[in-house]
Protein backbone atom coordinates (compact mmCIF):
# COMPACT_ATOMS: atom_id res chain seq x y z
CA UNK A 1 0.00 0.00 0.00
CA UNK A 2 1.35 3.68 -1.11
CA UNK A 3 1.17 5.55 1.94
CA UNK A 4 2.58 8.82 0.57
CA UNK A 5 1.37 11.26 -2.18
CA UNK A 6 5.28 10.84 -3.35
CA UNK A 7 4.27 7.47 -3.74
CA UNK A 8 1.51 7.84 -5.90
CA UNK A 9 2.73 10.18 -8.22
CA UNK A 10 6.04 7.77 -8.52
CA UNK A 11 3.45 5.00 -9.84
CA UNK A 12 1.34 7.40 -12.05
CA UNK A 13 4.74 8.49 -13.44
CA UNK A 14 6.31 4.89 -13.92
CA UNK A 15 2.52 4.21 -15.44
CA UNK A 16 2.68 6.80 -18.22
CA UNK A 17 6.25 5.87 -19.00
CA UNK A 18 5.20 2.27 -19.66
CA UNK A 19 2.29 3.04 -22.08
CA UNK A 20 4.54 5.58 -23.77
CA UNK A 21 7.37 3.13 -24.87
CA UNK A 22 4.99 0.54 -25.65
CA UNK A 23 2.72 3.18 -27.99
CA UNK A 24 6.15 4.23 -29.60
CA UNK A 25 7.39 0.70 -30.46
CA UNK A 26 4.10 -0.01 -32.10
CA UNK A 27 3.41 2.99 -33.90
CA UNK A 28 7.46 2.10 -35.22
CA UNK A 29 5.90 -0.88 -36.91
CA UNK A 30 2.89 0.11 -37.78
CA UNK A 31 3.94 2.55 -40.97
CA UNK A 32 5.48 -0.91 -43.06
CA UNK A 33 3.13 -3.77 -44.41
CA UNK A 34 4.20 -7.47 -44.74
CA UNK A 35 5.33 -7.90 -48.16
CA UNK A 36 4.57 -11.58 -47.85
CA UNK A 37 4.33 -14.71 -45.32
CA UNK A 38 5.80 -18.18 -45.82
CA UNK A 39 5.71 -21.82 -44.11
CA UNK A 40 8.30 -23.97 -44.14
CA UNK A 41 8.54 -27.83 -43.44
CA UNK A 42 4.85 -28.82 -42.63
CA UNK A 43 4.00 -31.75 -44.25
CA UNK A 44 1.36 -33.49 -42.58
CA UNK A 45 -1.08 -30.64 -42.22
CA UNK A 46 -2.03 -27.87 -44.85
CA UNK A 47 -0.45 -24.51 -45.20
CA UNK A 48 -3.84 -23.15 -45.83
CA UNK A 49 -5.12 -24.44 -42.22
CA UNK A 50 -1.80 -23.30 -40.51
CA UNK A 51 -2.19 -19.80 -42.51
CA UNK A 52 -5.80 -19.34 -41.17
CA UNK A 53 -4.23 -19.16 -37.62
CA UNK A 54 -1.59 -16.49 -38.07
CA UNK A 55 -2.19 -13.04 -37.04
CA UNK A 56 0.72 -11.53 -39.12
CA UNK A 57 -1.18 -11.16 -42.60
CA UNK A 58 0.31 -10.26 -46.27
CA UNK A 59 -0.52 -6.65 -46.80
CA UNK A 60 -1.00 -5.92 -42.98
CA UNK A 61 0.95 -3.68 -40.63
CA UNK A 62 3.58 -5.88 -38.90
CA UNK A 63 3.42 -6.20 -34.96
CA UNK A 64 6.35 -8.12 -33.68
CA UNK A 65 3.99 -9.20 -30.37
CA UNK A 66 2.17 -11.14 -33.34
CA UNK A 67 5.18 -12.87 -34.43
CA UNK A 68 5.39 -14.03 -30.77
CA UNK A 69 1.68 -15.33 -30.54
CA UNK A 70 1.53 -16.54 -33.76
CA UNK A 71 4.63 -18.96 -32.90
CA UNK A 72 2.87 -20.15 -29.45
CA UNK A 73 -0.32 -20.53 -31.41
CA UNK A 74 1.09 -22.64 -33.97
CA UNK A 75 2.91 -24.79 -30.85
CA UNK A 76 -0.42 -25.19 -29.43
CA UNK A 77 -2.25 -25.97 -33.14
CA UNK A 78 0.52 -28.72 -33.12
CA UNK A 79 0.01 -30.43 -29.86
CA UNK A 80 -3.79 -30.82 -30.42
CA UNK A 81 -3.45 -32.56 -33.77
CA UNK A 82 -1.29 -34.92 -32.05
CA UNK A 83 2.26 -33.77 -32.38
CA UNK A 84 4.21 -33.81 -29.04
CA UNK A 85 7.55 -32.95 -30.75
CA UNK A 86 6.91 -30.03 -32.88
CA UNK A 87 9.01 -26.99 -32.62
CA UNK A 88 8.44 -23.83 -34.23
CA UNK A 89 10.21 -21.03 -34.88
CA UNK A 90 9.98 -17.39 -37.07
CA UNK A 91 12.12 -15.12 -38.53
CA UNK A 92 11.58 -12.21 -40.30
CA UNK A 93 13.51 -9.32 -42.90
CA UNK A 94 12.94 -6.14 -43.59
CA UNK A 95 13.70 -4.44 -47.15
CA UNK A 96 12.48 -1.25 -48.91
CA UNK A 97 9.53 -0.81 -45.88
CA UNK A 98 8.25 -3.96 -45.70
CA UNK A 99 8.73 -7.24 -43.62
CA UNK A 100 9.32 -10.92 -45.47
CA UNK A 101 8.05 -13.13 -42.65
CA UNK A 102 9.38 -16.68 -42.79
CA UNK A 103 8.12 -19.49 -40.06
CA UNK A 104 9.77 -22.78 -39.98
CA UNK A 105 8.31 -26.18 -38.54
CA UNK A 106 9.56 -28.91 -37.65
CA UNK A 107 6.89 -31.22 -37.01
CA UNK A 108 8.60 -34.38 -35.50
CA UNK A 109 6.61 -38.09 -35.24
CA UNK A 110 3.14 -37.84 -34.68
CA UNK A 111 1.04 -39.10 -32.55
CA UNK A 112 -1.53 -42.46 -33.66
CA UNK A 113 -4.82 -43.71 -32.44
CA UNK A 114 -3.82 -47.15 -30.75
CA UNK A 115 -7.43 -48.13 -29.58
CA UNK A 116 -10.73 -47.08 -29.15
CA UNK A 117 -13.15 -48.16 -26.07
CA UNK A 118 -16.53 -47.06 -25.52
CA UNK A 119 -19.03 -48.26 -22.57
CA UNK A 120 -22.22 -48.58 -24.51
CA UNK A 121 -23.03 -52.77 -24.52
CA UNK A 122 -26.63 -52.45 -26.65
CA UNK A 123 -25.00 -51.20 -29.86
CA UNK A 124 -21.60 -52.22 -31.43
CA UNK A 125 -19.77 -49.45 -32.36
CA UNK A 126 -16.85 -51.61 -33.75
CA UNK A 127 -17.36 -50.39 -37.39
CA UNK A 128 -17.56 -46.75 -36.44
CA UNK A 129 -14.29 -46.50 -34.53
CA UNK A 130 -12.06 -49.33 -36.08
CA UNK A 131 -11.77 -46.73 -39.01
CA UNK A 132 -9.91 -44.58 -36.88
CA UNK A 133 -7.14 -47.01 -35.20
CA UNK A 134 -3.39 -46.36 -36.32
CA UNK A 135 -4.72 -42.41 -37.40
CA UNK A 136 -3.11 -39.85 -36.47
CA UNK A 137 -4.31 -38.53 -32.89
CA UNK A 138 -6.17 -35.17 -34.22
CA UNK A 139 -8.77 -33.28 -32.93
CA UNK A 140 -10.68 -34.04 -35.91
CA UNK A 141 -10.54 -37.73 -35.21
CA UNK A 142 -12.29 -37.05 -31.73
CA UNK A 143 -15.01 -35.14 -33.08
CA UNK A 144 -15.51 -37.45 -36.38
CA UNK A 145 -16.07 -40.24 -33.76
CA UNK A 146 -18.42 -38.28 -31.60
CA UNK A 147 -20.56 -37.13 -34.56
CA UNK A 148 -20.69 -40.33 -35.90
CA UNK A 149 -21.84 -42.13 -33.32
CA UNK A 150 -24.23 -39.40 -32.08
CA UNK A 151 -26.26 -39.46 -35.43
CA UNK A 152 -26.35 -43.42 -34.95
CA UNK A 153 -28.28 -43.04 -31.94
CA UNK A 154 -30.24 -39.91 -33.29
CA UNK A 155 -30.92 -42.79 -36.17
CA UNK A 156 -32.16 -45.31 -33.53
CA UNK A 157 -34.63 -43.21 -31.28
CA UNK A 158 -31.98 -40.94 -29.18
CA UNK A 159 -32.98 -37.26 -29.27
CA UNK A 160 -29.84 -35.99 -27.89
CA UNK A 161 -27.40 -38.51 -26.85
CA UNK A 162 -24.19 -37.03 -24.43
CA UNK A 163 -21.13 -38.16 -25.97
CA UNK A 164 -17.70 -37.18 -24.30
CA UNK A 165 -14.21 -38.73 -25.28
CA UNK A 166 -10.98 -38.50 -23.03
CA UNK A 167 -7.99 -40.15 -24.28
CA UNK A 168 -5.22 -41.88 -22.25
CA UNK A 169 -1.17 -42.15 -23.23
CA UNK A 170 -0.05 -45.44 -23.52
CA UNK A 171 3.47 -44.20 -24.67
CA UNK A 172 4.84 -40.72 -26.09
CA UNK A 173 3.22 -41.68 -29.79
CA UNK A 174 0.22 -44.00 -28.79
CA UNK A 175 -2.85 -42.75 -27.38
CA UNK A 176 -6.31 -44.74 -26.50
CA UNK A 177 -9.83 -43.04 -26.64
CA UNK A 178 -12.45 -43.63 -24.24
CA UNK A 179 -15.63 -42.93 -25.02
CA UNK A 180 -18.44 -42.07 -22.90
CA UNK A 181 -21.75 -42.44 -24.35
CA UNK A 182 -25.18 -41.80 -22.64
CA UNK A 183 -27.87 -42.15 -25.05
CA UNK A 184 -30.70 -40.98 -22.93
CA UNK A 185 -34.40 -42.10 -23.44
CA UNK A 186 -36.29 -43.16 -26.48
CA UNK A 187 -38.26 -40.94 -28.31
CA UNK A 188 -41.34 -40.77 -30.62
CA UNK A 189 -41.97 -38.20 -33.54
CA UNK A 190 -44.56 -36.25 -32.34
CA UNK A 191 -46.81 -33.22 -34.20
CA UNK A 192 -45.35 -31.89 -37.24
CA UNK A 193 -45.87 -28.61 -38.60
CA UNK A 194 -45.71 -26.40 -41.98
CA UNK A 195 -45.05 -22.85 -42.50
CA UNK A 196 -44.16 -20.72 -44.91
CA UNK A 197 -46.63 -21.98 -47.82
CA UNK A 198 -48.18 -19.17 -49.77
CA UNK A 199 -49.70 -21.38 -52.56
CA UNK A 200 -48.90 -25.04 -51.95
CA UNK A 201 -51.40 -27.17 -49.99
CA UNK A 202 -50.17 -28.34 -46.56
CA UNK A 203 -52.01 -31.89 -47.42
CA UNK A 204 -50.16 -32.09 -50.72
CA UNK A 205 -46.93 -31.57 -48.54
CA UNK A 206 -48.04 -33.97 -45.67
CA UNK A 207 -48.21 -36.79 -47.90
CA UNK A 208 -44.58 -36.78 -49.17
CA UNK A 209 -43.08 -36.79 -45.99
CA UNK A 210 -41.58 -40.32 -44.87
CA UNK A 211 -42.34 -40.91 -41.49
CA UNK A 212 -45.26 -40.08 -38.65
CA UNK A 213 -46.76 -39.27 -35.88
CA UNK A 214 -45.67 -42.01 -33.25
CA UNK A 215 -42.97 -43.18 -35.04
CA UNK A 216 -39.60 -44.14 -33.55
CA UNK A 217 -37.77 -40.80 -33.98
CA UNK A 218 -34.77 -41.19 -36.70
CA UNK A 219 -33.01 -37.95 -37.65
CA UNK A 220 -32.35 -40.36 -41.02
CA UNK A 221 -36.15 -39.91 -42.04
CA UNK A 222 -36.19 -36.35 -41.56
CA UNK A 223 -33.04 -35.24 -43.73
CA UNK A 224 -34.20 -37.61 -46.25
CA UNK A 225 -37.99 -36.26 -46.67
CA UNK A 226 -36.00 -32.90 -46.64
CA UNK A 227 -34.10 -34.25 -49.87
CA UNK A 228 -37.52 -35.56 -50.96
CA UNK A 229 -39.09 -32.31 -51.04
CA UNK A 230 -35.92 -30.08 -52.37
CA UNK A 231 -36.18 -32.55 -55.42
CA UNK A 232 -39.64 -31.18 -56.45
CA UNK A 233 -37.90 -28.05 -57.23
CA UNK A 234 -40.61 -25.66 -55.68
CA UNK A 235 -39.02 -24.56 -52.66
CA UNK A 236 -35.99 -22.55 -52.75
CA UNK A 237 -35.55 -23.34 -48.98
CA UNK A 238 -36.51 -26.02 -46.92
CA UNK A 239 -35.20 -25.38 -42.94
CA UNK A 240 -35.97 -27.83 -40.37
CA UNK A 241 -36.46 -27.28 -36.25
CA UNK A 242 -37.10 -29.77 -33.68
CA UNK A 243 -38.42 -29.76 -30.13
CA UNK A 244 -38.76 -32.02 -27.50
CA UNK A 245 -42.09 -32.53 -25.65
CA UNK A 246 -42.51 -35.21 -23.08
CA UNK A 247 -41.22 -38.36 -24.64
CA UNK A 248 -41.69 -37.07 -28.58
CA UNK A 249 -39.71 -34.59 -31.05
CA UNK A 250 -41.93 -32.17 -32.59
CA UNK A 251 -40.64 -31.67 -35.86
CA UNK A 252 -41.08 -27.94 -37.76
CA UNK A 253 -40.59 -27.56 -41.54
CA UNK A 254 -39.61 -24.01 -42.58
CA UNK A 255 -40.46 -23.01 -46.50
CA UNK A 256 -39.25 -20.60 -48.84
CA UNK A 257 -41.57 -21.08 -52.24
CA UNK A 258 -39.66 -21.21 -54.99
CA UNK A 259 -40.95 -19.85 -58.26
CA UNK A 260 -43.35 -22.05 -59.94
CA UNK A 261 -42.70 -21.43 -63.92
CA UNK A 262 -39.53 -21.01 -65.79
CA UNK A 263 -37.94 -20.71 -69.09
CA UNK A 264 -34.96 -22.40 -69.49
CA UNK A 265 -32.06 -22.82 -72.89
CA UNK A 266 -30.24 -25.55 -74.18
CA UNK A 267 -26.97 -25.24 -76.00
CA UNK A 268 -24.58 -27.77 -77.26
CA UNK A 269 -21.92 -28.16 -79.69
CA UNK A 270 -20.37 -31.09 -81.25
CA UNK A 271 -17.30 -30.98 -83.97
CA UNK A 272 -17.33 -31.17 -87.01
CA UNK A 273 -20.13 -28.24 -87.83
CA UNK A 274 -23.01 -29.93 -85.38
CA UNK A 275 -25.37 -27.66 -83.07
CA UNK A 276 -27.81 -27.59 -80.58
CA UNK A 277 -30.21 -25.11 -79.26
CA UNK A 278 -33.09 -25.17 -77.51
CA UNK A 279 -35.58 -23.07 -75.21
CA UNK A 280 -37.66 -24.62 -73.20
CA UNK A 281 -41.01 -23.38 -70.18
CA UNK A 282 -42.19 -25.01 -67.52
CA UNK A 283 -45.35 -25.09 -65.06
CA UNK A 284 -44.84 -26.63 -61.55
CA UNK A 285 -48.39 -27.05 -60.18
CA UNK A 286 -47.58 -27.31 -56.70
CA UNK A 287 -46.49 -30.89 -56.11
CA UNK A 288 -49.23 -32.57 -57.98
CA UNK A 289 -48.51 -31.56 -61.80
CA UNK A 290 -46.08 -30.75 -64.06
CA UNK A 291 -46.52 -29.20 -67.79
CA UNK A 292 -43.13 -28.88 -69.27
CA UNK A 293 -43.07 -27.42 -73.31
CA UNK A 294 -39.59 -27.36 -75.30
CA UNK A 295 -38.47 -26.42 -78.89
CA UNK A 296 -35.07 -27.10 -79.51
CA UNK A 297 -33.16 -29.17 -82.58
CA UNK A 298 -31.26 -32.75 -80.67
CA UNK A 299 -27.71 -32.13 -81.37
CA UNK A 300 -27.85 -33.24 -85.31
CA UNK A 301 -27.93 -29.31 -86.78
CA UNK A 302 -25.09 -29.79 -89.27
CA UNK A 303 -23.87 -26.83 -91.39
CA UNK A 304 -21.83 -28.49 -93.20
CA UNK A 305 -24.23 -30.60 -94.97
CA UNK A 306 -27.93 -28.89 -94.29
CA UNK A 307 -29.00 -31.17 -92.37
CA UNK A 308 -31.08 -31.08 -89.30
CA UNK A 309 -33.01 -32.33 -86.40
CA UNK A 310 -35.56 -29.82 -84.94
CA UNK A 311 -38.70 -31.34 -82.60
CA UNK A 312 -41.36 -29.85 -80.49
CA UNK A 313 -41.99 -31.94 -77.36
CA UNK A 314 -45.19 -31.45 -74.56
CA UNK A 315 -44.53 -33.38 -71.24
CA UNK A 316 -47.40 -33.26 -68.85
CA UNK A 317 -46.00 -35.16 -65.52
CA UNK A 318 -48.21 -36.18 -62.61
CA UNK A 319 -46.28 -37.55 -59.27
CA UNK A 320 -49.72 -39.70 -57.89
CA UNK A 321 -52.19 -41.94 -59.81
CA UNK A 322 -55.00 -43.66 -57.85
CA UNK A 323 -53.37 -42.33 -54.82
CA UNK A 324 -49.89 -44.32 -55.58
CA UNK A 325 -46.75 -42.63 -55.34
CA UNK A 326 -45.77 -43.23 -58.89
CA UNK A 327 -43.77 -40.55 -61.36
CA UNK A 328 -46.38 -40.75 -64.44
CA UNK A 329 -45.21 -38.92 -67.63
CA UNK A 330 -47.22 -38.13 -70.82
CA UNK A 331 -45.02 -36.94 -73.77
CA UNK A 332 -46.48 -35.75 -76.80
CA UNK A 333 -43.77 -34.61 -79.80
CA UNK A 334 -42.98 -34.05 -82.90
CA UNK A 335 -40.07 -34.17 -85.16
CA UNK A 336 -38.89 -32.80 -88.36
CA UNK A 337 -35.51 -34.33 -89.42
CA UNK A 338 -33.66 -34.02 -92.54
CA UNK A 339 -30.37 -36.49 -92.79
CA UNK A 340 -28.16 -37.96 -95.56
CA UNK A 341 -30.85 -40.93 -95.78
CA UNK A 342 -34.23 -39.01 -95.98
CA UNK A 343 -36.53 -36.53 -95.13
CA UNK A 344 -39.08 -37.20 -92.16
CA UNK A 345 -41.64 -35.86 -90.19
CA UNK A 346 -42.55 -37.99 -87.04
CA UNK A 347 -45.09 -37.44 -84.11
CA UNK A 348 -44.40 -39.65 -80.80
CA UNK A 349 -46.62 -40.35 -77.90
CA UNK A 350 -44.93 -42.26 -74.80
CA UNK A 351 -46.56 -43.09 -71.11
CA UNK A 352 -44.06 -43.97 -68.75
CA UNK A 353 -44.22 -44.54 -64.99
CA UNK A 354 -41.29 -44.42 -62.81
CA UNK A 355 -40.86 -46.09 -59.68
CA UNK A 356 -38.29 -46.37 -56.72
CA UNK A 357 -37.90 -49.73 -55.63
CA UNK A 358 -35.38 -49.03 -52.82
CA UNK A 359 -32.72 -46.08 -52.66
CA UNK A 360 -30.98 -45.02 -55.94
CA UNK A 361 -32.91 -47.74 -57.61
CA UNK A 362 -35.76 -47.12 -59.94
CA UNK A 363 -37.58 -49.26 -62.77
CA UNK A 364 -39.27 -47.32 -65.00
CA UNK A 365 -42.07 -49.12 -67.68
CA UNK A 366 -44.03 -47.45 -70.24
CA UNK A 367 -45.40 -47.58 -73.84
CA UNK A 368 -44.79 -45.94 -77.05
CA UNK A 369 -46.26 -44.85 -79.94
CA UNK A 370 -44.33 -43.18 -83.28
CA UNK A 371 -46.15 -42.19 -86.77
CA UNK A 372 -43.24 -41.51 -89.46
CA UNK A 373 -43.92 -39.77 -92.68
CA UNK A 374 -40.52 -39.97 -95.31
CA UNK A 375 -39.75 -38.36 -98.43
CA UNK A 376 -37.29 -37.78 -100.50
CA UNK A 377 -35.36 -41.43 -100.01
CA UNK A 378 -31.50 -41.14 -100.77
CA UNK A 379 -31.08 -44.76 -100.04
CA UNK A 380 -33.51 -47.56 -100.42
CA UNK A 381 -35.31 -49.90 -97.87
CA UNK A 382 -37.03 -53.22 -98.42
CA UNK A 383 -41.01 -52.56 -97.19
CA UNK A 384 -40.65 -49.29 -96.79
CA UNK A 385 -42.66 -46.05 -99.27
CA UNK A 386 -42.35 -42.84 -99.58
CA UNK A 387 -45.52 -40.07 -98.58
CA UNK A 388 -47.12 -42.88 -96.40
CA UNK A 389 -47.55 -42.92 -92.62
CA UNK A 390 -45.31 -45.71 -91.23
CA UNK A 391 -46.09 -46.76 -87.50
CA UNK A 392 -44.38 -48.20 -84.06
CA UNK A 393 -45.79 -49.24 -81.39
CA UNK A 394 -43.54 -50.13 -78.76
CA UNK A 395 -43.29 -51.46 -74.69
CA UNK A 396 -40.30 -49.70 -73.26
CA UNK A 397 -38.35 -51.01 -69.73
CA UNK A 398 -35.53 -49.25 -68.17
CA UNK A 399 -33.58 -50.52 -64.61
CA UNK A 400 -31.58 -48.01 -62.80
CA UNK A 401 -29.12 -48.17 -60.56
CA UNK A 402 -27.32 -44.65 -59.72
CA UNK A 403 -25.94 -43.29 -56.51
CA UNK A 404 -23.55 -40.47 -58.33
CA UNK A 405 -24.17 -37.52 -55.61
CA UNK A 406 -22.34 -35.42 -58.05
CA UNK A 407 -24.21 -36.48 -62.04
CA UNK A 408 -22.23 -33.49 -64.10
CA UNK A 409 -19.08 -34.36 -62.74
CA UNK A 410 -18.74 -37.08 -59.94
CA UNK A 411 -15.73 -36.51 -57.89
CA UNK A 412 -16.50 -39.14 -55.43
CA UNK A 413 -16.66 -43.30 -55.14
CA UNK A 414 -19.90 -44.34 -57.28
CA UNK A 415 -21.36 -46.62 -59.50
CA UNK A 416 -24.28 -46.01 -62.30
CA UNK A 417 -25.98 -49.41 -64.35
CA UNK A 418 -29.15 -48.76 -66.80
CA UNK A 419 -30.83 -51.65 -68.50
CA UNK A 420 -33.07 -50.41 -71.24
CA UNK A 421 -35.25 -53.00 -73.09
CA UNK A 422 -38.15 -52.17 -76.04
CA UNK A 423 -39.95 -54.47 -77.91
CA UNK A 424 -41.64 -53.35 -81.14
CA UNK A 425 -44.34 -54.68 -83.23
CA UNK A 426 -45.33 -58.26 -83.36
CA UNK A 427 -48.52 -58.86 -80.78
CA UNK A 428 -47.93 -55.12 -80.89
CA UNK A 429 -48.30 -54.73 -84.65
CA UNK A 430 -47.07 -51.90 -86.80
CA UNK A 431 -44.25 -51.31 -89.27
CA UNK A 432 -41.39 -52.29 -87.24
CA UNK A 433 -40.08 -55.03 -85.34
CA UNK A 434 -37.56 -55.70 -83.16
CA UNK A 435 -36.39 -56.34 -79.55
CA UNK A 436 -33.57 -53.67 -78.78
CA UNK A 437 -31.41 -53.49 -75.48
CA UNK A 438 -29.07 -51.01 -74.49
CA UNK A 439 -26.55 -52.21 -71.01
CA UNK A 440 -24.87 -49.17 -69.89
CA UNK A 441 -22.43 -49.41 -66.67
CA UNK A 442 -19.91 -46.88 -65.48
CA UNK A 443 -17.83 -47.10 -62.27
CA UNK A 444 -15.99 -44.06 -60.38
CA UNK A 445 -13.22 -44.10 -58.48
CA UNK A 446 -11.67 -41.59 -56.43
CA UNK A 447 -7.49 -41.76 -56.41
CA UNK A 448 -6.67 -39.49 -54.22
CA UNK A 449 -8.60 -36.61 -51.99
CA UNK A 450 -10.97 -36.26 -55.26
CA UNK A 451 -8.22 -34.75 -57.32
CA UNK A 452 -7.59 -38.07 -59.09
CA UNK A 453 -10.43 -40.06 -60.63
CA UNK A 454 -9.90 -43.54 -62.74
CA UNK A 455 -12.97 -44.36 -64.60
CA UNK A 456 -14.55 -46.93 -66.32
CA UNK A 457 -17.62 -47.23 -68.78
CA UNK A 458 -18.88 -49.99 -70.81
CA UNK A 459 -21.85 -49.63 -73.52
CA UNK A 460 -23.86 -52.47 -75.08
CA UNK A 461 -26.63 -52.21 -78.16
CA UNK A 462 -27.69 -54.62 -79.76
CA UNK A 463 -30.78 -55.57 -82.00
CA UNK A 464 -32.23 -59.06 -82.06
CA UNK A 465 -35.43 -60.53 -83.69
CA UNK A 466 -38.62 -60.65 -81.96
CA UNK A 467 -41.37 -63.14 -82.93
CA UNK A 468 -38.83 -64.28 -85.15
CA UNK A 469 -39.07 -61.13 -87.53
CA UNK A 470 -36.18 -58.51 -86.76
CA UNK A 471 -36.95 -55.22 -89.44
CA UNK A 472 -35.16 -51.67 -88.50
CA UNK A 473 -35.53 -48.80 -90.22
CA UNK A 474 -31.74 -47.71 -91.48
CA UNK A 475 -31.98 -43.96 -89.20
CA UNK A 476 -32.61 -45.97 -86.33
CA UNK A 477 -29.20 -48.29 -86.58
CA UNK A 478 -26.30 -47.94 -84.46
CA UNK A 479 -23.34 -45.77 -85.03
CA UNK A 480 -19.54 -45.67 -83.83
CA UNK A 481 -17.12 -43.41 -84.23
CA UNK A 482 -16.96 -39.61 -82.30
CA UNK A 483 -16.82 -37.89 -79.12
CA UNK A 484 -19.58 -39.84 -77.74
CA UNK A 485 -17.93 -43.13 -78.85
CA UNK A 486 -14.53 -44.10 -79.62
CA UNK A 487 -12.69 -41.03 -79.86
CA UNK A 488 -10.02 -40.80 -82.50
CA UNK A 489 -12.75 -41.29 -85.40
CA UNK A 490 -14.78 -38.62 -86.34
CA UNK A 491 -19.02 -38.97 -85.88
CA UNK A 492 -19.73 -42.41 -87.06
CA UNK A 493 -16.73 -42.68 -89.31
CA UNK A 494 -16.64 -46.08 -88.29
CA UNK A 495 -19.68 -47.40 -89.46
CA UNK A 496 -23.61 -46.02 -89.22
CA UNK A 497 -25.78 -49.28 -89.76
CA UNK A 498 -24.62 -51.51 -87.19
CA UNK A 499 -26.89 -54.51 -85.73
CA UNK A 500 -24.51 -54.31 -82.70
CA UNK A 501 -22.26 -52.05 -80.95
CA UNK A 502 -19.75 -52.40 -77.85
CA UNK A 503 -18.20 -49.45 -76.60
CA UNK A 504 -15.67 -49.38 -73.38
CA UNK A 505 -13.91 -46.11 -72.08
CA UNK A 506 -11.11 -46.08 -69.61
CA UNK A 507 -10.13 -42.53 -68.48
CA UNK A 508 -7.95 -40.82 -65.61
CA UNK A 509 -9.16 -37.55 -65.01
CA UNK A 510 -7.21 -34.71 -62.57
CA UNK A 511 -7.60 -31.56 -61.07
CA UNK A 512 -5.42 -29.22 -62.84
CA UNK A 513 -7.10 -25.91 -61.35
CA UNK A 514 -10.30 -24.44 -60.34
CA UNK A 515 -12.12 -25.78 -63.24
CA UNK A 516 -9.89 -27.12 -65.25
CA UNK A 517 -9.50 -31.02 -65.51
CA UNK A 518 -6.87 -32.76 -67.82
CA UNK A 519 -7.98 -36.61 -68.95
CA UNK A 520 -5.97 -39.56 -70.08
CA UNK A 521 -8.52 -42.38 -72.19
CA UNK A 522 -8.53 -45.23 -74.36
CA UNK A 523 -11.46 -46.12 -76.21
CA UNK A 524 -12.34 -49.22 -78.11
CA UNK A 525 -15.40 -50.97 -79.20
CA UNK A 526 -16.65 -52.83 -82.27
CA UNK A 527 -19.82 -52.81 -84.21
CA UNK A 528 -21.42 -55.68 -86.37
CA UNK A 529 -23.57 -55.61 -89.42
CA UNK A 530 -26.83 -58.10 -90.45
CA UNK A 531 -25.85 -61.23 -89.77
CA UNK A 532 -22.09 -60.73 -89.33
CA UNK A 533 -20.11 -62.98 -87.05
CA UNK A 534 -17.84 -61.39 -84.44
CA UNK A 535 -14.35 -61.82 -84.86
CA UNK A 536 -11.05 -59.54 -82.88
CA UNK A 537 -9.99 -58.00 -85.78
CA UNK A 538 -13.58 -56.26 -85.63
CA UNK A 539 -11.93 -53.95 -82.30
CA UNK A 540 -10.97 -50.75 -82.73
CA UNK A 541 -9.10 -48.42 -80.47
CA UNK A 542 -8.64 -44.37 -80.13
CA UNK A 543 -6.49 -42.97 -77.32
CA UNK A 544 -5.41 -39.78 -76.62
CA UNK A 545 -5.33 -36.50 -73.85
CA UNK A 546 -8.14 -33.93 -73.23
CA UNK A 547 -9.25 -31.11 -71.10
CA UNK A 548 -12.62 -30.34 -69.50
CA UNK A 549 -14.07 -27.09 -68.48
CA UNK A 550 -16.51 -27.66 -65.76
CA UNK A 551 -19.24 -25.62 -65.01
CA UNK A 552 -21.80 -25.35 -62.64
CA UNK A 553 -24.59 -27.01 -65.10
CA UNK A 554 -22.19 -27.81 -68.40
CA UNK A 555 -19.04 -29.25 -69.32
CA UNK A 556 -16.93 -27.90 -72.05
CA UNK A 557 -14.45 -30.78 -73.65
CA UNK A 558 -11.30 -30.72 -76.11
CA UNK A 559 -10.18 -34.31 -76.70
CA UNK A 560 -6.62 -35.00 -78.55
CA UNK A 561 -6.97 -38.42 -80.10
CA UNK A 562 -5.51 -41.12 -82.19
CA UNK A 563 -6.78 -44.19 -83.33
CA UNK A 564 -4.25 -47.17 -83.63
CA UNK A 565 -5.28 -48.20 -87.09
CA UNK A 566 -3.19 -45.45 -89.06
CA UNK A 567 -2.30 -43.28 -86.36
CA UNK A 568 -4.35 -40.70 -88.09
CA UNK A 569 -5.05 -37.59 -85.43
CA UNK A 570 -8.54 -36.25 -84.62
CA UNK A 571 -9.45 -33.12 -82.33
CA UNK A 572 -12.56 -33.21 -81.46
CA UNK A 573 -14.95 -30.18 -79.14
CA UNK A 574 -17.42 -30.90 -77.58
CA UNK A 575 -20.44 -29.55 -74.69
CA UNK A 576 -21.73 -31.98 -72.82
CA UNK A 577 -21.16 -34.76 -70.51
CA UNK A 578 -19.67 -38.09 -72.06
CA UNK A 579 -20.43 -40.65 -69.32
Amino acid sequence: MFKSRKNVNLLIRFSFLFFFLVFISVSGFADAVVKSVSIKGNRELKTSRLRSILRVREGKPFYDYFLLMDVDALRRFYHKEGFPDVSVDANFKYKNNSYYVVYKIKEGKFQVVSAVHYNDNDFHFDKVVKDFIGKRASKDVEDTIRIEITDFLMNHGYYKPKITIKKTTKDKYKIELYVAIEKGKLYRFGDIYLIGLKKIKKEYVLREITFKKGELFSKKKIKETQAELYKLAVFSDISVSLYSKNDSVVVVFNFIEDKFKWVGFDFGYTSPLIFRLGIEWGNNNFFNKLIHLSVKNSNEFDFENGYYNVGLNFKYEKRRIFGYKLLNNFILSYEKVKDEFAESSKINFSFIVKKEIFKNFYIIPGYERELSYYFNFQKEQEGVGENKWLSANSLVMTAVYDNLKNKLNPIENAFSFRVFQKVSGGFLSGDWQYYYKDLDCALYRSLYEKIFMAVFHVNFKQYNSFDGERKIFFDDLLYLGGPYTIRGYDNKEIGDNFITTLVVNNELRWKIYGNFWGELFLDTGYGLLENEPFNLNKFKYGYGMGLRYVLPFIIIRMDLAQRYEDRAVKLHFAVGQFF
